[in-house]
């Protein structure tokens, strides 16, 4: 069975099921009769259940895509020429600190504001080196959708 891409065996579906039923019975719920139930598997395997009326706000992070990151990355340290040396070395701190949070399971939105911050003034320091500038702007575009 295809559904959405995601690709599911028989026995995977049987094991979901039996999961979700042991779920069910810890919380009390042997017989459905009358009780709306709705069961949102993700291409991730993330699965959300829901009871009657609720609504469920979920957020499956599966990490960064690590390449992308480490191209901005590379092109902003690429790029630091030209600078003084202790503008370069501010930039080189925050990047490597926007990089350890960004590596973590779970960032910290709180880090992620503060290098967003510290970031944004940076963009202004880089003006007179085009490439710089634009992989400053790539890494603040990479780091805000972790803080939505």
């Amino acid at each position: 069975m295809s559904k959405n891409g995601l690709k599911c065996e028989y026995a995977d579906i049987i094991i979901i099921y039996v999961k979700l039923s042991d779920i069910l019975i810890k919380k009390g719920i042997r017989e459905m009769g009358d009780r709306n139930l709705a069961f949102n598997v993700s291409d991730g395997g993330q699965v959300n259940v829901a009871e009657d009326n609720s609504t469920i706000y979920a957020t499956q992070n599966n990490g960064v895509s690590i390449s992308e990151l480490d191209k901005i990355i590379k092109e902003i340290m690429d790029n630091l020429f030209g600078l003084e040396e202790k503008d370069a070395d501010s930039i080189r701190d925050i990047v490597d600190m926007a990089k350890d949070e960004l590596a973590k399971p779970e960032p910290k939105v709180s880090r992620l504001r503060n290098c967003l911050s510290i970031i944004a003034p940076m963009v202004t320091i880089a003006n007179g080196v085009p490439a710089l500038t634009d992989n400053l702007q790539k890494l603040m575009d990479y780091i805000i959708p972790f803080i939505k």
